[in-house]
């Protein structure tokens, strides 16, 4: 079911006469796609051909058919959600490296692999760049209530300011950058993650206890200062997310960085409450430390708290009204970081989006009748770090969700199919955006499939909910010299992603978020000597991005997406005169702060 909130009504005003006027393209109504099943896989042989059985693969799912089915003919969609993650946790992908391991620091090495990364992402056609602000209680930006990241320097230890601090804001300019190349930046925090353990903090001191990982961090740290809000598991620190001032944190985060800079959404990833992790040959549940009795006890908030655990039967009992707790907790906090981002939106008369890729299971059928059929020994997120994230999808507190679905068709735990389906029934009345996360990071036997993640998005295609698709990692993205099995099936799945990511595609409009009317365009002019199109459009205007269309009849083919200068009426752009052959006119429309594309005005191109 499909609800707009806060929108208002576009107004479309008489241009010159030089101008036609046209809607701009919409989705046709879609018919039954023809499919195909897909087979097991065998393997690779030694020239790297792919080897199937006969064996179609069942599916393991409500879906009503009996094989798994993908789209013969995958059809590149108008409007579809292309992401990739950055991230800067241990400097994952940015900032980048040399070849001997050592980070690129200075600013200049900083904006060079920048622009890099964004190059690379224009070559993928992907319009959305989900980048990591905040790794671990930390910015990669001057902020009142997080210190200096420690992966902006080389002593990896936080609150070290960068020398061009003073002078440059750096995630200022990669937000201008990314969005002058028309692509969304989506700023991407961690909630409660402090420190990660391992040779990091033990390097600089800390013994992997509490005290010693705090002890290695700066005044200023909003946990350093504050230890009462934190917890250990697994030699990781963590901000309990029971206690008020853990969320007071949390929406001072955003609010800051919403006032400073022109992200296009708030991004949190699938780190809640800590994941189980194996010690010693077995698993060790967070639920089973008891490491937040003390806050339950003193935040109960209507929840029942049992006080004597005397047995089974109460540590049962007190594990069920703790787990209804500890959602809670997420969900208040998912709630206030929504309400800090309506108001800025409200105040501002922005459309900021709100999204989160969680753990790609939310629950289990078995245990849930609401869950997947996946087997109740995988993890899920409702029942093992207290995320209920079909709830904050399915009410519509969050803009957009990218369940991180990170197996193949025939992974046993959890199938691709069998979650993906799940999804897209789950939130098919909800007018939440649905994309899906792919691990085209993985390699491995089960991996050597090099049309895996061709044949998700063929599957995906199949779907009208499912409007989107992210890509973890970014380094797996790019071409590796072919020395040995895993970099050429690497590379071989990025030639076949590649041809499912041939066109300019638009993130899918939010209307919901529209508050403001987008005036038209004026003093449109092709000058063809210069291959340069310019025109006006008010400071005041409600754009984002411009997308320029080839156009020839009923051909209508997308050109380029560009930002506009926020400085200066007049827009001016060069076209490529090669893509200009073969058509007759321009097509010029706006894509406003909501993703919604307004009203095409058209302009004849000169006929040589």
């Amino acid at each position: 079911m499909y609800i707009r909130r806060n929108s208002k009504s576009k107004r479309i005003s008489l241009l010159l006469a030089i101008l036609m006027l046209t809607s701009c393209p919409q989705a046709k109504q879609e018919q039954p796609q023809a499919t195909q099943m897909l087979h097991t896989f065998l393997g690779v042989d030694s020239h790297y051909n792919l080897l199937f059985s006969d064996q179609p693969i069942k599916v393991v799912t409500t879906e009503p058919t009996e094989h798994i089915l993908v789209v013969k003919e995958y059809v590149e969609p108008h409007e579809m959600a292309r992401a990739v993650w950055i991230g800067t946790i241990s400097q994952l992908h940015y900032p980048r490296k040399n070849a001997d391991g050592t980070p690129r620091l200075s600013l200049a090495e900083l904006q060079s692999d920048w622009l890099e990364i964004l190059a690379n992402a224009q070559f993928l056609h992907l319009n959305m760049i989900i980048f990591q602000v905040s790794p671990m209680l930390d910015a990669f930006y001057t902020s009142e209530h997080r210190p200096w990241s420690q992966f902006l320097n080389a002593e990896n230890r936080q609150g070290i300011k960068p020398e061009w601090a003073d002078s440059f804001d750096l995630v200022a300019w990669m937000i201008e950058q990314t969005h002058q190349r028309g692509m969304e930046f989506h700023a991407w925090f961690n909630p409660y993650r402090v420190t990660a353990g391992g040779h990091y903090t033990i390097s600089l001191g800390s013994d992997g206890t509490l005290e010693g990982e705090l002890s290695v961090l700066p005044a200023g740290n909003f946990a350093k200062d504050n230890p009462n809000t934190t917890y250990l598991f697994d030699k990781k620190v963590y901000l309990d997310p029971g206690l008020d001032t853990t969320i007071n944190h949390i929406e001072a985060v955003i609010a800051e960085f919403l006032e400073r800079y022109d992200a296009d959404a708030i991004h949190f990833d699938d780190y809640f409450y800590p994941y189980s992790i194996f010690a010693n040959g077995e698993r060790v549940h967070f639920a089973d430390q008891l490491l937040d009795r003390e806050t339950f006890r003193n935040n109960r908030r209507g929840f029942t708290f049992i006080e004597d655990i005397e047995g089974e039967a109460d540590l049962a009992r007190y594990q069920q009204e703790v787990a209804k707790w500890r959602n809670d907790n997420n969900d208040r906090m998912v709630l206030r970081v929504k309400a800090v981002i309506d108001a800025h939106n409200a105040e501002r008369g922005k459309a900021v989006q709100w999204g989160i890729s969680p753990f790609g299971i939310w629950a289990h059928y078995d245990e849930n009748p609401l869950g997947s059929k996946t087997p109740v020994g995988s993890t899920a997120s409702y029942r093992d770090i207290y995320a209920d994230t079909l709830k904050w999808a399915k009410e519509e507190h969050i803009d957009y969700i990218i369940p991180q679905v990170y197996w193949n068709f025939e992974t046993k735990a959890a199938p691709y199919s069998t979650i993906t389906y799940w999804w897209q029934d789950a939130l098919k009345d909800a007018s939440t955006h649905l994309y899906i996360g792919h691990a085209n990071y993985k390699t491995g036997v089960a991996w050597n499939n090099y049309s895996d993640i061709a044949n998700q998005l063929r599957y995906n295609a199949r779907f009208p909910k499912i409007q989107g698709s992210a890509f973890f990692s970014y380094n797996d993205l790019l071409w590796q010299i072919p020395n040995n099995t895993a970099r050429a099936v690497r590379n071989l799945e990025l030639i076949t992603l590649r041809d499912h990511l041939r066109k300019t595609s638009l993130i899918p409009a939010k209307p919901w978020l529209d508050r403001k009317e987008t005036l038209p365009l004026t003093f449109i002019h092709y000058e063809p000597s210069e291959h340069r199109l310019s025109f006006h459009d008010s400071l005041l205007n409600d754009t984002r991005f411009y997308v320029i269309y080839g156009l020839n009849g009923e051909q209508r083919e997308i050109l380029q997406v560009v930002g506009r200068d926020k400085k200066i009426a007049k827009q001016a752009f060069t076209l490529n005169p090669l893509d200009l052959h073969g058509y007759t006119q321009l097509g010029i429309s706006i894509k406003d702060f909501s993703g919604v594309e307004n009203t095409m005005q058209i302009i004849n191109l000169p006929q040589l």
